[in-house]
């Protein structure tokens, strides 16, 4: 795994647990938030939303995300308020009464699956951003092992680098050759324009 970088994002995550209650067995698909939220339940019968906020150290905002639709659209669990809004000091407890038509229930919501598309962007963002610095990098380092280089050569050596962990863009890759001329790190030989000098 030399040159890869491995990130983890839980509230992409999904996960499948069994809700055993009034001797029913039922099978509920939730996000990773809404299981390690579930699972504390196992310990004690009710929560406040700072006691769950602390023993999983999840972000309050995506804690609330996760929370709303166990307690406002599927009933798993009760709040001791009845404000829609979830404050700090509400208390979350298992809802006795639950029961579902169901032997298998799905729990998401639109308010999650929005903020997501928005967090997929920034994550593309920062991906795009690190590709952008490899090929950077690799183009450096190349330049300086062959000192000399036409285009379709360093072109094909940088696919080749990279292709069994990506697809480098043509885009990026030229994009990248144009700002080392820029910086002075190569150079277009003035004879002809479609080979790269390396400056030492």
């Amino acid at each position: 795994f030399n040159g890869r970088q491995l990130i983890f994002f839980p509230q992409f995550g999904s996960a499948h647990l069994r809700l055993e209650i009034n001797g029913e067995k039922i099978l509920l698909q939730v996000s990773t938030y809404q299981m390690m939220i579930l699972i504390l339940f196992n310990k004690k019968q009710s929560w406040t939303f700072e006691e769950i906020h602390h023993e999983t150290d999840i972000d309050e905002d995506d804690m609330k995300k996760a929370l709303f639709p166990l307690y406002y659209q599927k009933n798993i669990l009760l709040k001791d308020s009845n404000k829609k809004n979830i404050e700090s000091t509400d208390r979350f407890s298992v809802n006795e009464s639950f029961s579902s038509n169901h032997r298998f229930v799905k729990i998401h919501s639109l308010k999650v699956k929005f903020a997501n598309k928005i967090q997929c962007k920034d994550i593309q963002k920062k991906i795009n951003d690190h590709h952008e610095w490899q090929i950077r990098a690799a183009i450096v380092r190349i330049m300086k092992s062959f000192q000399i280089m036409t285009h379709q050569q360093l072109i094909t050596r940088i696919t080749e680098e990279f292709e069994s962990r990506f697809i480098p863009s043509l885009i990026i890759i030229k994009r990248e050759i144009e700002q080392l001329i820029e910086t002075d790190y190569i150079e277009r030989s003035q004879d002809d324009l479609q080979k790269y000098i390396y400056k030492t």
